[in-house]
């Protein structure tokens, strides 16, 4: 005859039992034992189950954490935008995290967040048709495409070029689907006019910049890209007419990002707050606050440079 426990120690077990399992079903099977040594066994059996599911949670979630955060940016950004506010990130906090930087230009990096290649993306607004409804878009600065001009070029003694002179000078621009080049020619379409055969076609702002100062020749950038002396460029204006764009955030869904992108995106958003604070309005303000800011690790930065398969 095999001797169990007494009623209320087996009623003490299935109460062990179901606080273990939290209404779950665990089927056991024991062979070659008593009920016996089975009831005084089976609850260790299930709280090493429910241990290892704890721990196997808690290691999904700091992989979920040390997974780099995949970022596409713009050319202008990742040049003269973002270096700051990353090394600002990583000097706020104490562990590791790591950032995959995609450098491509703007109408790459919106292919990349709504293809699922980069979960966040910083890249110029698109105002025009083409722009993907399916994205979500967060304010982030404000930026203005200027005539940069090197220091040995006759326009450097102006303070505004003439809009005439602009037309027909042929000088280094982007390449046709960099926003930089974008808006200055819908902005003269409009007016009806359109610049000049251009001297070369390049694809990044750092090689405009060398492509420029090495045939003295004028170039189309950012004024990110020319705020700062030394550079050998004096930005100019063009006499009334200005080429204004904006820059945001770029996401597919805030419920797919991971903590460490949300915690990125809480602290662009928050940095610099002088350059954008004309584009913080309604919309952007909710996003701060839905994706409040967590505790994430530090950063490493991997760079590569994207072109995108047609």
């Amino acid at each position: 005859k095999t001797v169990g426990p007494p009623p209320r120690a087996r009623a003490n077990r299935l109460i062990m039992a179901d606080k273990l399992c939290y209404g779950r079903l665990i089927a056991i099977l024991c062979g070659g034992s008593g009920r016996a040594v089975a009831a005084y066994t089976i609850p260790g059996i299930i709280a090493f189950l429910a241990e290892m599911e704890n721990v196997e949670a808690l290691m999904t979630g700091l992989a979920e954490e040390d997974a780099p955060i995949r970022l596409a940016a713009s050319h202008t950004m990742a040049e003269f935008a973002l270096p700051g506010p990353l090394v600002e990130f990583e000097s706020l906090h104490e562990r590791h995290l790591a950032v995959d930087l995609l450098i491509a230009n703007s109408v790459v990096v919106r292919e990349l967040v709504r293809d699922g290649r980069a979960e966040l993306g910083v890249a110029a607004t698109d105002s025009s048709d083409r722009s993907d409804k399916a994205l979500e878009e967060l304010p982030f600065l404000d930026d203005e495409v200027v005539v940069a001009v090197p220091e040995a070029h006759a326009w450097a003694k102006v303070d505004e070029i003439e809009l005439e002179d602009l037309v027909s000078t042929p000088m280094i621009v982007r390449d046709p689907e960099a926003s930089t080049r974008q808006v200055v020619e819908s902005t003269l379409a409009a007016e009806g006019l359109s610049l000049a055969p251009p001297l070369a076609e390049v694809g990044s702002t750092s090689a405009a910049k060398a492509a420029a100062l090495s045939e003295r020749v004028p170039v189309l950038l950012s004024r990110l890209a020319v705020r700062d002396a030394g550079e050998g460029f004096v930005a100019r204006r063009v006499r009334g007419l200005r080429f204004p764009r904006h820059f945001a955030l770029i996401l597919a869904s805030e419920e797919s990002l991971t903590p460490g992108a949300r915690a990125l995106i809480n602290h662009l958003l928050q940095r610099p707050r002088k350059e954008r604070e004309p584009m913080r309005r309604g919309k952007s303000a909710q996003a701060d606050r839905r994706l409040g800011a967590r505790n994430v690790p530090q950063f490493r930065c991997q760079v590569r440079e994207g072109r995108l398969s047609r």
